[in-house]
């Protein structure tokens, strides 16, 4: 069975056990388990680093709509370009990035 990505509708939160969190396009909530246990990364320092950056995330978020808008088509609904953008995306930045270990 082919297995989809998931499409956050929303950036991720912290949830009510201090866990990253999204719902994805169909209202579920997903938690994200970025943090192996041994790291010492706390949930609140890591929300504290996201909420830094939020001015970049808020730009990457608007140049993504922009672009979104900018390539759908009537053949080429919204929902689709955004599902093309976030793999070409993925893919682009796997290829930069150092393996996982």
């Amino acid at each position: 069975m082919e297995r989809r990505p998931v499409l956050p509708q929303a950036g991720p939160s912290l949830g009510p056990d201090g866990r990253l969190t999204y719902l994805d396009e169909h209202g579920v909530r997903h938690v994200v388990d970025l943090l192996a246990p041994a790291e010492e990364i706390s949930a609140d320092r890591l929300m504290e680093r996201m909420h830094r950056h939020q001015t970049l995330f808020d730009r990457i978020q608007r140049l993504s709509l922009q672009w979104i808008e900018q390539v759908s088509a009537p053949d080429f609904d919204e929902r689709e370009s955004m599902e093309m953008l976030l793999t070409t995306l993925e893919t682009a930045l796997e290829s930069l990035l150092p393996e996982a270990s």
